[in-house]
């Protein structure tokens, strides 16, 4: 978002300037200018239409023009997700993790689990807790249930107990099994 931030505001502001000096400049000129481009515009498009068509076209242009007015600056307030965390420990002194390294952690925990094939793990902080979600591929006869109670074990073992870092709720685990690769026999080699 701070890229399209930074292009759109330094295009807003170029385009301000320009018809900004242009008006004060040559107020009569960029009036008659905008009279203009509004009366070719109007008959261009809305030329050949009827009046009641005419205000369906106007007012679904403004609801869409509202619509991404509004999700622009829904994206600029929002709150991002925090990519780290303060943690307080029990001497007192506060360390600052980062998610992706608790992610990167995670991972590698899970994965060593016996058929666990891959996983993929997302660690966002919200407040002062860890809300963590994963996403296991395991081989594909894996009891399903049970390789995920596994997963989201170690998961709150390597947040809570290893990090001393308060979980917003119980680890979301996505499971699935996956079928092995195909076992492809070596090609025999020709001798002379």
């Amino acid at each position: 978002m701070n890229a399209f931030n930074r292009v759109f505001t330094l295009v807003g502001l170029i385009l301000l300037t320009i018809f900004g000096a242009a008006s004060l400049g040559a107020p009569a000129t960029m009036l008659g200018f905008i009279d203009s481009a509004a009366a070719f515009f109007h008959t261009s498009i809305f030329g050949n239409m009827s009046d009641v068509v005419r205000l369906l076209v106007r007012v679904l242009l403004a609801v869409i023009f509202v619509a991404v007015m509004l999700a622009l600056v829904w994206m600029e307030i929002r709150r991002p997700a925090l990519r780290t965390i303060e943690v307080t420990r029990i001497t007192g002194e506060r360390v600052r993790l980062v998610t992706r390294y608790l992610e990167e952690l995670i991972c590698q925990r899970v994965d060593a689990i016996s058929g666990v094939l891959h996983v993929k793990a997302r660690v966002t902080a919200r407040d002062k807790a860890i809300f963590a979600s994963l996403q296991v591929e395991t081989a594909e006869d894996a009891d399903l249930v049970a390789k995920r109670e596994e997963a989201a074990a170690m998961a709150r073992e390597v947040i809570q107990d290893e990090y001393g870092v308060k979980l917003f709720s119980k680890p979301h685990v996505s499971i699935r099994a996956a079928r092995p690769p195909a076992f492809k026999p070596p090609k025999p080699t020709q001798t002379p």
